[in-house]
């Protein structure tokens, strides 16, 4: 089951990441690291080139319907710390401020 979301994370990051970003097309984003957790995937990336305002990020991606996983949170890398920057509306997840 995981390596199915890896697959759907590398084959849909640029849109994954262009609907966080919408004013931020045209970018490659780098995948460092996947981090399944029950339901929820972390994947940590990198925009190339860096114009986002960060220079990492994690989306925490909700599989809870695994054919149409959805996007729940975004967080930036401010400093050592990864913030929570957005989450999706009407989301019930329950989310920290940082990641440990």
């Amino acid at each position: 089951m995981e390596p199915e979301r890896e697959k759907h994370l590398r084959e849909n990051i640029v849109s994954i990441a262009e609907g966080e970003f919408p004013d931020e097309t045209g970018l490659e984003w780098k995948i460092h690291a996947f981090d399944n957790q029950a339901h929820r995937t972390y994947v940590e990336v990198e925009p190339k080139p860096d114009t986002v305002g960060y220079p990492r990020f994690q989306f925490v991606l909700s599989f809870n319907d695994e054919k149409s996983p959805v996007v729940v949170a975004t967080y930036c890398l401010d400093g050592q710390d990864y913030t929570l920057l957005s989450t999706a509306e009407n989301s019930t997840e329950n989310l920290p401020q940082k990641l440990p």
